[in-house]
């Protein structure tokens, strides 16, 4: 990843950043799970050979719970990050609060931190499932495709962890911390 890449995300407030993570990585990758299992299981439809229709049944379920670690994000982390961004800007104190803005702090912060060792082992998966390529080989234009999308997959996935693990997650600790949740 460019330093340049790398300063532009370092400058986003917490909302900011989990909305370009969103827009940038969430998005793309959940659109390349989608296309990268439909191409696996078309070549498990069309292929004879048993290792491509293991390879491709293995990489499909890889995917799979790729995709969903994407869709708790969305639909768990994401809003929650939002929320708590409003809390700190509104200068809310968990402290003095009633016990209404309980939204489960400490289960959300382990989630994301729980999601990451998740990452990491889907990604020595996908270094694992990948069949080597050799010269003399005919591979099917699928299989190639499917190749290269599980490539960018990791390839995001890699960039996702980093900025997650170097930006998000300070950022959400700071304010749960700022918040006294």
């Amino acid at each position: 990843m460019t330093t340049k890449l790398s300063s532009k995300y370092r400058s986003y407030n917490l909302e900011e950043l989990a909305q370009r993570l969103d827009r940038d990585y969430y998005d793309h990758i959940q659109a390349l799970c989608i296309n990268a299992i439909s191409l696996a299981n078309r070549i498990a439809l069309e292929q004879d050979h048993p290792s491509m229709i293991l390879y491709s049944d293995i990489a499909a379920k890889t995917i799979h719970k790729i995709n969903i670690q994407v869709l708790k994000r969305k639909k768990e982390i994401l809003p929650y990050i939002l929320d708590l961004h409003t809390k700190k800007t509104e200068g809310h104190n968990c402290n003095n609060c009633s016990g209404m803005c309980h939204v489960g702090h400490t289960e959300h912060f382990l989630s994301l931190k729980a999601s990451h060792k998740d990452i990491l082992q889907y990604l020595d998966e996908l270094e694992k499932e990948s069949l080597p390529l050799h010269r003399h080989m005919e591979y099917p234009p699928a299989y190639k495709v499917l190749r290269n999308e599980m490539k960018e997959i990791d390839d995001m996935l890699t960039e996702t962890f980093y900025l997650e693990e170097l930006f998000l997650v300070p950022k959400v600790f700071e304010a749960q911390k700022a918040i006294n949740a």
